[in-house]
C-alpha cells in the first residue's frame, strides 16, 4: 500500500495514470468528460492530449464537429512527433506540404503506436 501511495506522487506514474483515465473515459463514450480531461492535459503540453482533442473535434464527439480546431490540435501533436497526428495533418491538408507530413509519419512512429 505504501508503495502505491509513494508511486502516486511520482510525475511519470501520475501522468501515465491520468492518460489511462482519459483513454478509458473516451472508450466508454464519455466524450464531454474526456474533452475536459484532455483540455487540461493539452494546456500542460501533453501531445497525446492534443491528439485526443483533435479526434473529438474532427469526429464531432461530445459536441459540434470543428475542423479548424481539429486541425490546430492535430498540428500541435504532429509537431511533437506523434505519427497518428502527422498522418491526420496530411489528410486534412492534402495539398501543399501534405507530402511532407505523409512521409514524416512513418519515420517518427515508435514501437508503441500513438493512440487516442
Amino acid at each position: 500500500m505504501l508503495a502505491v501511495l509513494l508511486a502516486a506522487g511520482l510525475p511519470g506514474v501520475t501522468r501515465a495514470a491520468e492518460a489511462d483515465e482519459r483513454q478509458r473515459t473516451y472508450v466508454a463514450g464519455q466524450f464531454e468528460t474526456a474533452r475536459r480531461l484532455w483540455e487540461r492535459a493539452a494546456e500542460a503540453g501533453d501531445p497525446g492530449a492534443q491528439l485526443g482533442l483533435a479526434s473529438l473535434y474532427d469526429l464531432g464527439q461530445g459536441g459540434v464537429r470543428d475542423a479548424a480546431s481539429a486541425y490546430r490540435r492535430y498540428r500541435r501533436a504532429a509537431e511533437a512527433g506523434m505519427a497518428a497526428a502527422e498522418f491526420n495533418v496530411a489528410v486534412m491538408r492534402d495539398t501543399g506540404d501534405a507530402a511532407l507530413w505523409y512521409a514524416r509519419a512513418p519515420l517518427t512512429a515508435t514501437a508503441a503506436p500513438n493512440t487516442i
